[in-house]
């Protein structure tokens, strides 16, 4: 045995052990069959019979006495608890039945039957002093019979059961002594292959065991490694754990270095988006907001088009910081890239929009150019391509002396591929810091920072979403000079024969919403939210509404305000000095589970959102407030009865002519078109929001009369 490989000695152990094994195990698997056949025998039939033998003799001992009790008071309403206990030992016997020979439970029952019949009528007998009963001593007879019966029975059921459980106590026993016997045969068998492994295989795999736990520590000991004594399977394997530990040794000292800088730009990047997550949806909201109820008052086309042109900015940049909020995403892969069909004029022209007045501060020329073969309808992710040219104008603006010049080269290098190149006569950057530009939060240097501000994402951002739509992205700069960023990314041409494709804003969803808010009856809502810039946005987005509107500063107030009033809705911040947002919602869960609440937060995670669900709120609207998604809450949890509804059903044509009317924000049109409708018959519904129509006309508000309007055609 011992010229035997370390394999070969392993199997014979296990053969043997296995072979001791299965002796053990079919001895106790026949031992436990008998055992358990035998005691659920006990369990099932003897105990049962022997608990229902004892059972029906004590009964039957209480029916002797009460036989007497009766027979001596001569109180007859006594037969009727005999007659309970006779039909007790009756039900007992119909069980036994299921244990025992039908044929003795009958006669046991034709026997009790008889005792029952003589009891009863010798027992009356006595009750009436009939002293000389002829029944007297056939009921002593029958009594000492059935007695003697069932106390036989009895006796006979317990030495059964006793007997049973002496024998199952008696096999255990057996099986104990030779179980012993096994392990200890088995123990000794085990020991000594277990003596035989210790002193000729551990030893040798001591050192193995050492040199890992060398391995796992913090800081291992390369320098320790172990020398093979003998060729065998042992040997083979040191020397491979010798080969792996030096090639370990090199991928720690190279991973140490990694997770070193992996921990640092962890670090910068979890506190950055901690601390900016909810600090710039506030601002942006105010932003969006004001832009938007500024938007619906009466402005002249220069004052809409700066106004508008804020708003889109404010937008952009919303869905930037989206982004940068939901970097791990974009890192994981999991940014979904959306293809639609686009004008690349109008998108280069949209996205220079947003930085022409810097440039225009800086007097920095902006130039565009396209190769020849260049199409200008294209099929790709529009937004994306947007926000990559977004971050480059803006770096290059950034970056660019007074008087500088930005141009942006546009060609195509294959059937579907393009190239974009900006370029700019900024500071340009040095061998060193182009190595590093596409890192996120990573600048050129500290100095760049503090000088031209920023996060140091945008470069990031662009880089990975370039290769999320399957292209690259580079950078080619001379310090002094100026830098190029290039990127190439794949989009499909259009081949469409229309000239020109014009956009005509949708007429329904988001009109409807908001007209529909504006017939909102008896409706009272509590706004809750400590700023108030926030206040004043959704007082603005509810005013020409019949809403009536309480605000509350923070989570104490809203609960001392529900408390004391009545409201249909709630809408609720969540970070709020006093009483957050969830703390509130919990008081008033505790007394109202039915009162919608909706937050709305800047706090836009997905783990912000279940939590705002987990603590009882229905719903969850995040800032800056999209008005659409605040209309559609708002409906969907008012009830019906708060909502009215009315129809316009005069002829289209003078109402489509009303319309342009007022599109054309001219009063002398508008009161045209107006006194001629004045001609027709109209319904009362009609004539209600025909004169809503005159009066916003009246008062210069042609935008909002051009929404109630597209409402009831709708």
């Amino acid at each position: 045995m011992f010229n035997f490989s370390i394999t070969q000695k392993v199997r014979i152990i296990f053969i043997i052990i296995l072979l001791f094994f299965i002796v053990y195990i079919s001895i106790s698997y026949q031992f436990t069959r008998d055992s358990i056949d035998e005691l659920n025998s006990i369990e099932l039939k003897k105990s049962q019979i022997a608990f229902l033998d004892r059972e029906n003799l004590s009964i039957l001992r209480n029916i002797i006495i009460r036989f007497n009790d009766v027979a001596t008071t001569g109180e007859i309403d006594g037969l009727k608890q005999i007659t309970k206990s006779k039909i007790e030992i009756d039900k007992r016997l119909d069980e036994l039945s299921k244990y025992s020979s039908r044929n003795i439970i009958r006669k046991e029952k034709e026997l009790l039957q008889e005792f029952y019949n003589i009891g009863v009528e010798t027992t009356k007998e006595l009750a009436l002093n009939i002293r000389d009963s002829k029944h007297i001593k056939s009921f002593q007879e029958i009594r000492d019979k059935i007695y003697r019966l069932y106390n036989s029975q009895k006796i006979k059921s317990y030495n059964i059961l006793k007997n049973s459980i002496r024998e199952v106590s008696k096999n255990t026993n057996s099986y104990f002594q030779l179980s012993l016997i096994l392990s200890i045969l088995g123990l000794l068998v085990i020991v000594g292959m277990a003596l035989y492994l210790i002193y000729n295989i551990k030893s040798r795999f001591e050192k193995v065991y050492n040199s890992l736990d060398n391995l796992i520590k913090e800081k291992p000991d390369f320098s320790k490694k172990m020398i093979p004594k003998q060729d065998d399977e042992i040997g083979m394997l040191v020397n491979g754990f010798n080969r792996l530990q030096s090639q370990l040794e090199k991928n720690f000292i190279r991973l140490n270095r990694l997770k070193i800088k992996a921990e640092e730009t962890s670090k910068l990047k979890s506190e950055f988006l901690a601390n900016m997550s909810h600090e710039i949806r506030t601002p942006i909201n105010g932003i969006v907001g004001m832009s938007y109820l500024v938007l619906q008052s009466n402005l002249t086309t220069k004052q809409r088009n700066y106004i508008e042109k804020i708003e889109n900015s404010a937008k952009s940049l919303l869905s930037i910081i989206n982004d940068i909020l939901d970097l791990s995403k974009i890192e994981s892969g999991k940014l979904i890239i959306d293809k639609v069909e686009f004008n690349l004029d109008n998108l280069i022209e949209n996205t220079l929009d947003l930085i022409k007045f810097q440039a225009r501060k800086k007097s920095i020329e902006i130039k565009i150019e396209y190769n020849r073969d260049t199409p200008k309808k294209l099929y790709g992710d529009s937004l994306r391509v947007s926000q990559i040219l977004n971050n480059l104008f803006s770096n290059a603006v950034k970056f660019t002396q007074n008087g500088g010049k930005i141009t942006l080269f546009v060609s195509r290098v294959a059937k579907d591929r393009f190239k974009f190149i900006v370029k700019d006569t900024g500071i340009g950057l040095t061998k060193d810091k182009q190595e590093k530009i596409f890192r996120a939060f990573s600048q050129a240097d500290g100095s760049t920072t503090r000088d031209y501000g920023g996060t140091g994402l945008g470069l990031t951002i662009s880089k990975q979403l370039v290769e999320l739509m399957g292209g690259k992205i580079w950078v080619e700069s001379e310090y002094g000079v100026g830098s190029s960023f290039t990127f190439e990314i794949e989009l499909k041409e259009v081949r469409d024969k229309r000239e020109t494709i014009k956009y005509i804003e949708p007429i329904g969803r988001d009109k409807k919403l908001k007209y529909n808010i504006n017939m909102l009856r008896g409706c009272k809502i509590l706004l809750v939210d400590d700023n108030e810039i926030n206040q004043e946005i959704v007082m603005g987005l509810l005013e020409n509404s019949k809403i009536e509107l309480d605000i509350a500063s923070n989570g104490k107030e809203a609960v001392e305000r529900f408390q004391s009033d009545k409201y249909t809705l709630i809408l609720m911040d969540i970070q709020m000095p006093i009483m957050d947002g969830y703390k509130a919602t919990e008081i008033i869960r505790k007394k109202d589970k039915d009162i919608p609440i909706i937050a709305i937060t800047a706090n836009a995670m997905k783990d912000d959102i279940a939590k705002s669900i987990k603590c009882g709120m229905n719903s969850h609207i995040n800032k800056p407030i999209n008005v659409e998604e605040l209309y559609e809450t708002i409906l969907k949890y008012t009830p019906q009865s708060n909502i009215s509804h009315s129809t316009i059903t005069v002829q289209n044509r003078i109402f489509y002519k009303l319309r342009d009317a007022l599109k054309s924000r001219r009063p002398k049109r508008c009161n045209a078109v107006i006194k001629e409708i004045e001609g027709y018959s109209l319904s009362d519904e009609e004539i209600e929001i025909f004169t809503k129509i005159k009066t916003l006309v009246k008062s210069y508000k042609f935008d909002v009369a051009l929404d109630i309007l597209n409402i009831e055609e709708s």
